[in-house]
């Protein structure tokens, strides 16, 4: 699983986001912690994080902090 930290009106995170279904990987944009609650992590050994280009770094601090129980 691969999480893309962005909006869905950032062409380049939802670019990210279709690259990586391309290549195979279930890609997920996520704007926000609350849009975590909606994905299924079940079956993931591996949950990869990346990010648009114009993503505050807060979000992605956000994202990673959730993601690692902080």
């Amino acid at each position: 699983l691969i999480l893309i930290a962005g909006s869905r009106a950032s062409s380049n995170s939802m670019q990210l986001v279709q690259i990586a279904r391309e290549a195979g990987c279930n890609a997920q944009l996520v704007d926000s912690v609350h849009d975590i609650e909606k994905i299924s992590f079940c079956g993931c050994q591996v949950v990869g994080i990346s990010a648009g280009a114009s993503t505050p770094e807060a979000q992605i601090d956000e994202l990673t902090g959730f993601i690692q129980g902080k």
